[in-house]
């Protein structure tokens, strides 16, 4: 717990100096491009526009107790699964480089280096945000205008959120000395999109696989998020409370050992 308390002071001494880096990043990522910081909501609009090209106009395909509009909610339920996904996988995927990538930062004995983790993080709920105002536009669009549930997203993605620093940190700290550790944490993100319930609905799968698959974290937060746009009496609180035990023992397994490590970063990156 101590490893935590001092992560959360560090981070909250340096939050005028997250607010900025947050704000460089966004602007560095779509910086030189034609359209600049529009890419964030362009991209999104044509991925949800190519899902529901492919599920609505080649496949016919319909998502379980949807109505007659199948394809395009197929569409959405791949956007609502997927765009949860990569707010976790974004994370995970930076988090082996993080460190090695910013050796000048590193080497400044001042700089809080735990920062860059809560950065990335900063960086992502941005994009997801962006990627929910689509989401709600496109339903009202469609006349599917989500309830007063809809306001709960918030409350199941942050437990997501504060898996994904402590996995970060975690990630962040031993990628400084495993450098396969990215690598092996690519291929294993590949294999986590296909066994969370991206691209399909977690009730159409048998038992006993469906429990299995149920103890994933991510399981449990995207198929919340889409009870809340779409079947608010599926809610599953005990998943939701879950989820949290779950981020604050990622938290403080994460934070214990990045600071346990932390010696060790500016003679090897």
């Amino acid at each position: 717990m101590h490893s935590l308390r001092r992560f959360i002071a560090n981070n909250w001494a340096s939050r005028s100096l997250i607010k900025q880096l947050i704000v460089r990043e966004v602007e560095t990522r779509y910086r030189g491009s034609f359209f600049g910081v529009f890419w964030s909501v362009l991209l999104p609009l044509s991925l949800l526009a190519v899902y529901t090209l492919v599920f609505m106009g080649i496949f016919g395909a319909k998502w379980p107790r949807m109505t007659e509009q199948g394809g395009f909610e197929f569409a959405i339920q791949i956007f609502v699964g997927l765009s949860i996904f990569n707010v976790f996988g974004e994370m995970v995927q930076r988090a082996p480089g993080l460190l090695t990538e910013n050796p000048n930062l590193i080497k400044k004995v001042v700089f809080p280096v735990e920062t860059l983790v809560t950065v990335t993080m900063g960086n992502s709920l941005i994009h997801y945000l962006i990627q929910v105002i689509i989401l709600f536009v496109a339903l009202t669009a469609m006349d599917l205008s989500p309830g007063f549930t809809f306001l709960f997203i918030p409350v199941f993605v942050l437990p997501l959120c504060l898996l994904a620093i402590g996995l970060g940190l975690m990630f962040s700290s031993l990628g400084v000395y495993i450098k396969d550790l990215r690598l092996i944490i690519g291929s294993l993100l590949t294999l986590l999109l296909f066994i969370s319930p991206v691209f399909f609905a977690l009730q159409t799968v048998k038992e006993p696989l469906r429990t299995w698959l149920n103890l994933n974290p991510l399981a449990m937060v995207i198929t919340n998020v889409r009870s809340a746009v779409f079947f608010p009496q599926e809610i599953n609180w005990y998943e939701c409370g879950a989820t949290y035990g779950i981020a604050f023992f990622a938290l403080i397994l994460g934070t214990s050992t990045f600071y346990r490590l932390k010696p060790g970063f500016a003679d090897l990156v």
